[in-house]
């Protein structure tokens, strides 16, 4: 699968252009990171992306709030990071 960039806002002042598959919806996302070895599933801002962990942790070390995301027994699960 390749990735294509996505350019997202964090912020009113700064963008970051994030290498990712962008999804409808959590459940479409999070399915696909689980089908998916080394793709996680995020939701930044208002959109549902699927990425690899080191672009995970890119944004991460640029202070981007973002929350991964899981689907377990059910259950939508989200997992806030900054």
């Amino acid at each position: 699968m390749v990735l294509k960039p996505t350019q997202t806002v964090f912020d009113e002042r700064k963008t970051m252009t994030i290498k990712a598959a962008t999804h409808r919806t959590f459940k479409a996302a999070a399915d696909h990171a689980e089908q998916n070895e080394g793709l996680v599933a995020l939701m930044v801002g208002h959109r549902y992306l699927t990425t690899t962990e080191a672009e995970a942790d890119r944004i991460a070390a640029a202070g981007v709030s973002f929350a991964y995301l899981f689907i377990k027994d059910g259950k939508y699960l989200t997992v806030p990071v900054n």
